[in-house]
């Protein structure tokens, strides 16, 4: 991902340089859909052999080696004497082999007789018998090996990747590295094939050393040159092979049409359905993008890599196939010449090193080419593993002990000004906001969306740092704090909550993971949040696992039996309940964690989104009962249940504070904070006068009659 951001960048830069210093690094090609810009050699390149990726690569190797080493040294071990017993058995089997066939040979024309030639025979047979036993039981090893092993070292980077991902602060989290697709296994996967490349090399080596052996000791001037003409496939494919995975390079889809249907083609996901079907606008989506697929004709959409290798003659593929056949054909040309050199064993043996030859020549050439993809995604692995956090961590604990307070957080905003990374939005986040909030205090923030409210949230809880200013806890900049003490101070409850893909019990349990046993406690915290009789309600109760893990598989075969299928479908599923009975569960979660004596911050920001009116006004009153000892910040556009009982008012208008104060001040002055609350209190007031009209000539109609 580096990679393709620099090459990106450069090559944005090259749009204002001279089309001589563009031509200089980088060659542009179109091949289907796609844009492809390709780094040109700064060094001298041989064809097939790619030192510097090998070297560049070195380190990393040496540190994924080392990393499995670690894991379990006797299977490494293992593992590894079974690739050296597969590198070497090709070579001894095709020695075996011709031995074998010759004997076999010297006995049917009589050339060997008496004892020893049958014992020589016996011999031969049964150490080709054992060579393959021996064979067989390695091949079982080293699948099981690589079956435990795998899971092993699979799991272990799993949890790293678990770890490195949890440490992770939000900004580092938003970055492209880390969003990076990474799989636990990209290690031994690319180790394996390492291993496997060089056992097809030495294996390749080896039978080229039997060949010359066996040949040479009867055909002398033959022996050379079969091997040189082996050899010549490798020179061949290697040279004539196109291949972008071992250079640098940038791809990009400029086809508009072919952007298009994919956008339309993911409006059948899952995630869009509803809207679909809501809207009706299937017809729509399914007219466009027939229209964009006929637009495309038969431009190929194929991966970049793939449509590099294709070759636009087949001049590639003649010449490489002839060169597969040299080794045969030079026999048939001997054939015709100086047919009194040769024999049925010959073209037997010929027939047999061809075959190996060209099994193993095919499979390290496969391996040569599929080895820099996997080495890319082990890379892409430790990357993700290396990443830093960008936000600085404090060294002070907190609350230091010198300066304990029973009556909560102290916090005091200063000149803050925040924009969000890589925001495109042309107005900051916050703007030069000044705000100081007293222990124990009850602040209200209200504003239209938009305002800034929920970021001033995320920078107290040091989600993100301010990009100018200074907030202050207790006195300190917030920066000098460690950041896991100053959370575990501070409790939250915000529309962005989510369940966990765990029991309900866990879902509660883990705002106050101390108490996770404290059944009493955790059914207390879902009374508090209104949502112990939903739990009820639910066959498992308080296990129940409201979003599991999908971890059934069907087979093909399975599918086309009906109860099966069934079974099936019946397997993990999803429980459906209502955006406001998810907020519930999620507030539980929160009435858990004020159990704990160590929050001295409680901030709310829009929990009750989906909650009817009876629920809101219970979750703020149970919320506003647990104030006691804490400072509480509640975000809300809604004043009704709130606003009455704050120690101040915060005002916010496009990032900055316009009004502070109490209800009644900021009510009096007239200005934004009275505007938002009288376009609320107006739809009530009216509704209520159209209530009493109604009941008035209900009143009049009933003493008519």
């Amino acid at each position: 991902m580096q990679l393709i951001n620099r090459l990106r960048r450069r090559s944005e830069a090259l749009t204002n340089t001279p089309a001589k210093q563009e031509k200089s690094l980088f060659t542009e090609k179109r091949l289907g859909v796609w844009r492809i810009l390709i780094a040109k050699e700064s060094t001298f390149y041989v064809p097939g052999f790619e030192w510097t990726l090998l070297a560049t690569n070195f380190p990393l190797c040496r540190r994924a080696f080392a990393d499995i080493y670690a894991i379990s040294a006797s299977m490494f071990w293992c593992l590894m004497l079974t690739y050296l017993w597969t590198a070497i058995e090709p070579s001894m089997s095709l020695d075996l082999s011709n031995r074998l066939l010759f004997c076999i040979e010297h006995r049917i024309l009589g050339k060997t007789t008496g004892d020893d030639a049958v014992a020589g025979l016996y011999w031969a047979i049964i150490a080709r018998v054992v060579c393959s036993v021996i064979s067989g039981v390695v091949h079982w090893a080293s699948k099981h090996i690589i079956i435990i092993y795998g899971a092993q070292i699979k799991y272990h980077f799993e949890e790293r990747i678990l770890e490195a991902n949890l440490k992770r602060d939000l900004p580092t989290s938003e970055d492209h590295d880390a969003l990076a697709r990474t799989n636990p296994g990209d290690v031994f996967d690319c180790l394996q094939r390492t291993a496997q490349l060089a056992k097809e090399l030495v294996s390749f080596l080896l039978q080229l050393r039997v060949v010359h052996g066996v040949l040479g000791s009867s055909l002398h001037h033959v022996g050379p040159i079969f091997v040189a003409l082996s050899i010549v496939p490798l020179i061949a494919r290697t040279t004539l092979k196109s291949d972008l995975w071992t250079k640098a390079y940038f791809v990009q889809a400029v086809d508009e049409y072919f952007l298009r249907k994919s956008a339309l083609y993911k409006l059948s996901n899952a995630t869009f359905k509803q809207e679909v079907m809501g809207g009706n606008i299937a017809a729509y989506v399914l007219k466009e993008y027939r229209r964009a697929r006929k637009a495309l004709r038969n431009t190929p959409d194929e991966q970049a890599e793939e449509l590099y290798r294709h070759s636009s003659t087949a001049f590639p593929g003649i010449f490489s196939e002839i060169c597969g056949d040299l080794p045969m054909l030079y026999f048939a040309i001997l054939a015709i010449f100086r047919p009194a050199e040769l024999s049925l064993i010959h073209l037997a043996i010929l027939e047999q090193t061809s075959i190996s030859l060209r099994y193993t020549f095919s499979t390290l050439m496969w391996m040569s080419e599929s080895w820099p993809g996997e080495l890319s995604g082990m890379k892409t692995l430790y990357r993700v593993l290396d990443l830093k956090n960008t936000m600085k961590d404090g060294e002070i604990p907190y609350p230091p002990q010198s300066q304990f307070h029973e009556g909560g957080m102290e916090l005091d905003i200063r000149n803050v000004s925040f924009t969000y990374p890589g925001s495109k939005a042309e107005r900051s986040a916050l703007a030069d906001v000044s705000l100081s909030i007293k222990r124990g205090q009850l602040v209200v923030i209200v504003g239209a969306n938009g305002s800034g409210k929920s970021t001033i949230i995320k920078l107290l809880n040091r989600s993100y740092d301010p990009t100018s200013g200074e907030i202050l806890v207790d006195g300190r900049p917030i920066e000098d704090y460690q950041v896991m003490d100053l959370r575990q101070a501070i409790a939250n409850l915000t529309q962005d909550h989510r369940l966990f893909p765990l029991s309900i019990t866990e879902n509660i349990g883990l705002g106050h993971p101390e108490m996770m046993a404290d059944r009493g406690k955790i059914t207390e915290a879902a009374k508090l949040a209104g949502a112990h009789a939903l739990i009820e309600n639910f066959s498992a109760g308080y296990d129940a696992i409201l979003e599991p893990v999908s971890t059934g598989y069907m087979s093909w075969a399975g599918s086309v039996n009906e109860d099966i299928h069934e079974e099936f479908k019946k397997m993990e599923k999803t429980a459906q309940v209502s955006g406001g009975e998810r907020q519930r569960l999620v507030a539980s979660r929160t009435f858990m964690r004020l159990f704990s004596d160590d929050i001295k911050l409680v901030m709310v920001d829009e929990p009750s989104s989906a909650l009817d009116p009876q629920g809101e006004f219970e979750l703020f009153e149970r919320l506003r009962q647990a104030r006691q000892g804490r400072t509480m910040i509640f975000v809300t556009h809604r004043f009704g249940h709130l606003t009455k009982y704050a120690d101040i008012i915060v005002c916010m208008k496009d990032g900055a504070v316009v009004e502070t104060g109490t209800h009644e001040d900021l009510l009096a002055k007239m200005g934004e904070y009275a505007h938002l609350y009288n376009v609320q209190a107006q739809a009530f007031v009216t509704d209520a006068k159209a209530w009493f009209s109604l009941a008035v000539c209900a009143v009049k109609l009933s003493t008519t009659f």
